[in-house]
């Protein structure tokens, strides 16, 4: 009886001292995150302002703490915060760095160095975690300087954020500013890469998670099968993963030396895009076949090219010709971009598509177009063959002849049948190309064969430095996918580099468009 009555008294003992020290600590821990403690800051990065709104953090005592999770919105990096579970974690500009803080394990990780938190401050709230501003310069590879007076939280890095790049692109686009210079690059013999029975297939798989929509996926599958290149592209919400599927199987060779006697470059079957025919037709996505013997590195207009692929959601892509950015387009409902009439000058003409993901991850892609004195060699002959069915189960053939006729001269033909207002309408187009030293021309005529039809004429040259494409067309009572009551149009592209600074260029360009209509109404359009 004696032991449990001092028991007893040991427990009643142990619950008054250590019931209040508990008490304590929690309501100190609480002290941290009150009103009262509130102080709003303004977010700079290397000296510029990054939003509207304001950071808010808590002064207590002489440590602040800022939200981890909101800050880390405001520099748009891709981490997770649970606040729940104590737990960030995420990247900066490469997955494999990564970069996560526990606070239940007390440890902290930052591109693979591991360190303590026990002598930093921390809080957690329902919606954020809060840190003091010398853990994060220690765990993240910026610093942080607090200026309590002007309110200010100004970020100061050495290598620039994704955000920062994302600024930089910005200001690109509005000024259209280049960087030029054409390194010289060895030019490697061919190696043979010969199709197989079956390889792959390589598998791009990316997700997409977002707070307001359903988290989706693309997948992008290519391989050899049957000794033809097969090519799958899958994407949709997670809930309905195959809701666009697209695919092709075909065969592309440097040398036209595919289907027998067709002297074939490459050909494709499925789901394709049908070339653009100059006031005629427009890119058009199919479903069908498509051959051609033009080499597929090589343009099919003197003056002009056009470029177009896959865009995800929310990706950005920019456009280089030789190191000068020429034009930039952003994600679209299509999920795809497309570049028209791209000017090419002689010679080898190096165009660089630069993407960016979501999180500001860049991807390059090169595409050479050589453009010589003779666009088709003498005697030789080159085609394109497409037709499909388009989305409206509508037929579209598109049919594409040249022929060199001398090594300054060259014949091109053109039949295209599509629907316009719901019927079928067919049209040719007959063209010469010539050059004349540094001087190219062209000469087209169009005409619709259930009436109506056109002409246009159009040179190209560099003069001291200028790229200058001038081009006319008249139309009579000519319609078609891309002109309709146009009686006239000029079109003059002026095109220049001027040094800049030591090391770059300044890029201007000048585009003067006129259009005249048959009721006389004239639309003049000038881009610079």
């Amino acid at each position: 009886m004696k032991k449990i009555v001092v028991g007893l008294f040991l427990v009643f003992l142990i619950f008054i001292f250590v019931s209040p020290l508990n008490a304590q600590e929690k309501t100190e821990g609480n002290l941290v995150l009150k009103d009262e403690n509130l102080i709003l800051l303004e977010v700079e990065l290397n000296n510029l302002g990054l939003k509207d709104e304001f950071l808010t953090a808590y002064r207590f005592n002489e440590t602040v703490l800022l939200p981890i999770g909101q800050l880390l919105a405001f520099l748009e990096l891709p981490f997770k915060i649970i606040p729940e579970q104590g737990l960030v974690e995420g990247f900066i500009w490469e997955e494999a760095e990564k970069y996560s803080l526990n606070l239940n394990q007390g440890i902290a990780i930052s591109n693979g160095r591991e360190f303590s938190l026990n002598k930093y401050k921390t809080e957690v709230d329902w919606d954020d975690i809060y840190l003091e501003t010398e853990l994060i310069s220690e765990w993240l590879p910026f610093s942080l300087e607090l200026d309590l007076f002007r309110a200010t939280l100004t970020v100061e890095t050495e290598k620039p954020l994704p955000i920062q790049e994302k600024i930089d692109r910005r200001y690109r686009w509005d000024r259209l500013s280049n960087r030029t210079g054409r390194a010289e690059r060895p030019i490697y013999p061919a190696v043979e890469n010969p199709y197989s029975l079956f390889n792959g297939p390589f598998v791009d798989h990316r997700l997409y998670f977002s707070g307001d929509s359903t988290p989706r996926h693309y997948t992008n599958l290519a391989g050899d099968i049957f000794y033809l290149n097969g090519r799958l592209f899958i994407s949709g919400p997670l809930d309905d993963p195959l809701e666009d599927v697209s695919g092709r199987l075909g065969r592309r060779s440097p040398d036209p030396d595919l289907l027998g006697p067709l002297n074939a470059h490459e050909f494709w079957l499925g789901d394709l895009s049908q070339s653009a025919v100059s006031d005629i037709s427009s890119w058009e996505s199919v479903q069908g076949i498509s051959v051609s013997s033009y080499p597929y590195s090589r343009s099919r207009d003197f003056y002009s090219h056009s470029l177009e692929g896959e865009l995800p959601e929310n990706w950005e892509v920019e456009l280089y010709d030789n190191g000068n950015l020429i034009d930039y387009q952003t994600s679209n409902e299509e999920e795809r971009y497309r570049f028209e009439n791209i000017p090419i000058s002689y010679g080898i003409n190096e165009f660089t598509l630069v993407f960016y993901d979501e999180f500001g991850r860049k991807y390059e892609e090169v595409k050479k177009i050589r453009v010589d004195s003779t666009l088709i060699p003498p005697g030789e002959n080159r085609y394109q063959f497409e037709i499909g069915s388009d989305d409206q189960d509508q037929n579209r053939i598109s049919v594409e002849f040249s022929r060199g006729i001398n090594p300054n001269l060259s014949l091109v033909t053109n039949y295209v049948r599509l629907p316009i207002s719901d019927q079928t309408e067919d049209f040719l187009r007959l063209g010469l190309r010539t050059s004349l030293s540094q001087i190219y021309l062209e000469a087209n005529y169009l005409n619709a064969l259930d009436g109506g039809q056109g002409a246009e004429l159009g040179f190209s040259t560099d003069l001291s430095g200028t790229r200058i494409n001038l081009t006319h067309a008249e139309f009579d009572d000519y319609r078609s996918e891309t002109v309709s009551n146009l009686n006239r149009r000029t079109s003059l592209d002026l095109r220049r580099n001027f040094p800049f600074l030591s090391n770059s260029s300044l890029g201007v360009r000048l585009d003067l468009t006129r259009e005249e209509n048959y009721n006389g109404d004239i639309l003049t359009e000038v881009y610079n």
